[in-house]
């Protein structure tokens, strides 16, 4: 005859008992889930087998980013070839079996090394074939990886904060291959919505900081009256600490996203500080950030996106070669 101690009886229900109690919560109603005390007000977040929700993948169109990339290219071509007086019949960028080209047909043929030094100057990463007065460039293979995986991990960021604005717990968000992203929301049943959410075109924009206002903090949800004056919006900066950031906005727009090729945060190697390291191409934003840099040097200037701003950090320096370190203001 099997004998169990009443000790061991007593224990493993304890634990049962205990296992009930905590799991509790998670099946009850949000109106009775208040009303339980503090220490019990902690859930079990259920995966999709268990709850049910959303599973939503997601396909990033690396091949419009390229083109985009390249009509920028080409913009910047048509203004130099103008400058230098080259003449050219045609200029355009076509989609061919291999995927977007920029073209140019020259009426001099001697002109091409000339044209090719100057997209060499506008992008590097440019594979330049020459036949003739026939000009065909594509972007390098190893600089689309490195652009497409910056673009991605971007598309991530931007799911992630337009996800939790909703106050869906617990999502999941990740990487699939080169150019997809899988998003599964427990207990989110309309996939509908949140594909609506996640349609709306994504812009960055960089913004002066009106200095000459407050900024002003506030917690979470808490209704704030914000000073008014002409050409300049609050928004909201949530720095991750229960506490919200209203940030005096200049509403002119000094830049787009457009222009910017990486965006980092990293610790500033002379102060010690967390900075913002970002790049901005050759074509436009070098010129842009240069005169920003020196308009704003020592002052704040906001990124914005969604309208909230994801950081507001200072110029240290004039940026002459589109890398620019802004320190973060604490």
């Amino acid at each position: 005859m099997l004998v169990v101690s009443k000790v061991r009886v007593i224990t493993t229900l304890t634990i049962c008992l205990l296992g009930l109690l905590f799991a509790f919560p998670s099946v009850i109603e949000q109106a009775t889930y208040d009303k339980l005390p503090k220490f019990l007000q902690h859930t079990v977040n259920l995966g999709l087998e268990l709850r049910g929700g959303s599973h939503i993948q997601l396909e990033v169109d690396l091949e419009s980013v390229k083109r985009e990339r390249q009509e920028s290219i080409l913009d910047e071509a048509r203004k130099q070839l103008r400058k230098q007086n080259i003449k050219y019949s045609k200029l355009n960028v076509q989609t061919r079996s291999e995927g977007s080209v920029i073209c140019i047909s020259l009426k001099d043929e001697n002109d091409a090394k000339d044209v090719k030094k100057i997209l060499n100057k506008i992008e590097n990463e440019l594979d330049i074939t020459i036949a003739g007065p026939e000009i065909t460039a594509v972007i390098t293979q190893k600089f689309m990886d490195e652009f497409s995986k910056r673009i991605v991990g971007e598309s991530i960021e931007v799911i992630r904060h337009r996800i939790d604005e909703t106050g869906t717990k617990e999502p999941t968000i990740l990487r699939q291959g080169t150019d997809r992203i899988v998003l599964q929301l427990p207990g989110v049943e309309d996939p509908a919505e949140v594909k609506r959410l996640l349609g709306k075109t994504a812009v960055l924009t960089f913004h002066g900081v009106d200095e000459a206002m407050e900024t002003i903090p506030a917690k979470a949800n808490q209704k704030v009256n914000l000073p008014k004056k002409p050409g300049v919006i609050y928004l909201p900066e949530d720095k991750g600490n229960g506490v919200v950031y209203y940030v005096p906005i200049k509403k002119q727009i000094s830049l787009t996203g457009k222009s910017l090729v990486d965006a980092q945060v990293s610790m500033d190697s002379r102060t010690g500080l967390p900075a913002v390291s970002i790049k901005f191409d050759a074509i436009d934003g070098t010129r842009k950030i240069a005169e920003l840099s020196a308009k704003y040097l020592h002052k704040q200037f906001a990124m914005v996106l969604d309208g909230k701003v994801l950081s507001a950090p200072v110029f240290q320096a004039v940026l002459n070669d589109g890398n620019a370190q802004m320190e973060r203001r604490p």
